[in-house]
């Protein structure tokens, strides 16, 4: 597929999720009274399943030849593989902040070419940010700096459960609590935070297009202290972090006590 296949997909898509949110009445703040939980702390909604169908019929009709791997049809018979054209999509990361009516959730997708990101849109649909990527060239021109305190986004149920109390002691970052990892990285994609971290796994859908957009502005993604080189596994084990790659020593002593 081409740049122009993928914008006129990312238009209609926009277009049809909007009418879909406004047919069913939905604007931002609005609080879901007939979510249910999945399971434990994973709920959804029928925005959730019906934004997913917009996207998979709207695939087919445009004749998109990939394979669709959704958090609302995923399944573990499907047989992931990373060279075949693929089509990652969480239709709405965050979804308990989203039926509590708040604005922390995100839409994330990513496209998949023999292997590699070519295309990734994260948007949130409340407060209309958007971030859209196509095959990146990693950006030469973004200058390194030097900053005394970085500041971070992590998870807010583990900011609950006080996983960060130590690195919260640093001077040298600065902490804040926010939902839906792929929110988290849309804002680190628009320059809004140093570095995001987690110290709980996350699934492919919630990182995927997230970590395609960062990697164009010379962000890397590390895993258990690994770089990561290609989204070829479902389940990503903790500790993640998303960063540019001069931060990664400093980031990974102050919040994970790993010396490298």
């Amino acid at each position: 597929m081409n740049h122009a296949s993928y914008t006129k997909f990312l238009h209609m898509g926009k277009a049809r999720v909007n009418k879909f949110l406004h047919l069913h009445g939905w604007k931002l703040g609005h609080v879901l009274t007939d979510a249910r939980e999945k399971s434990l702390g994973n709920w959804i909604t029928h925005f959730d399943i019906g934004i997913s169908q917009i996207i998979e019929d709207l695939l087919l009709e445009l004749k998109f030849p990939h394979v669709f791997i959704s958090e609302e049809t995923w399944n573990e018979s499907q047989n992931f593989k990373t060279d075949s054209p693929v089509i990652i999509l969480d239709p709405i990361d965050g979804t308990r902040g989203f039926k509590e009516g708040t604005q922390y959730f995100c839409l994330s997708l990513l496209a998949m070419e023999e292997g590699r990101g070519v295309f990734s849109w994260l948007w949130n649909f409340g407060t209309q940010e958007e971030v859209v990527t196509f095959t990146p060239s990693f950006e030469q021109h973004v200058q390194k700096q030097s900053l005394e305190v970085l500041h971070g986004l992590v998870s807010d149920s583990e900011w609950q459960n006080q996983l960060w109390n130590s690195a919260m002691e640093s001077t040298d970052i600065k902490l804040v609590a926010c939902g839906s990892i792929a929110y988290k990285l849309l804002l680190l994609a628009e320059g809004k935070c140093d570095f995001v971290a987690s110290k709980r796994p996350k699934n492919l859908w919630d990182i995927a297009g997230g970590t395609h957009a960062l990697s164009a502005k010379g962000f890397k993604l590390y895993c258990q202290n690994s770089e990561v080189l290609s989204l070829d596994r479902m389940l990503w084990p903790a500790p993640l972090l998303w960063c540019r790659p001069e931060y990664r020593e400093k980031l990974n002593d102050l919040l994970f006590g790993i010396n490298l």
